[in-house]
């Protein structure tokens, strides 16, 4: 099966996960797999989002050590690229650390769309960042 479609295979599954009544936790540890067969990552860290304010409500890491205090700083507080309120409110919502955008979209609005977010994360050398086009982890 080749890359496209793939990910049009995960993308499926993931709208469809979400019609399951799962709790928040249940929903990311089912949702990093089926990411997991596309992409290749080390680790995750999952976020609720109220849509009114963009404030992160609730997360979730997986095979990272919590790190949540730093990325909660770096979201509201540093002066960078890629934050999730700008990404929530842009056309293209998904950026890497490595691209940054070449313009910001300013100040973010969710609109009432964004609920979640995830960031994965990989190092130099590992499994990070391979394409899956067979769909399996």
């Amino acid at each position: 099966m080749d890359l496209q479609a793939s990910v049009d295979r995960v993308e499926r599954e993931l709208v469809r996960l979400g019609e399951h009544g799962l709790d928040t936790p249940t929903w990311c540890r089912a949702a990093d797999e089926l990411l997991g067969r596309v992409v290749g990552f080390d680790g995750s860290c999952w976020h609720t989002i109220d849509p009114a304010t963009v404030l992160i409500t609730s997360h979730l890491t997986l095979n990272l050590p919590s790190r949540f205090p730093l990325l909660a700083a770096n979201e509201y507080l540093a002066d960078d690229v890629n934050k999730f309120a700008d990404l929530a409110a842009a056309p293209q919502r998904s950026g890497c650390s490595a691209r940054p955008p070449t313009d910001s979209p300013g100040a973010a609005s969710a609109g009432g769309r964004c609920c979640g977010q995830a960031a994965l994360t990989g190092g130099c050398g590992s499994r990070s960042w391979t394409a899956r086009a067979g769909g399996g982890g």
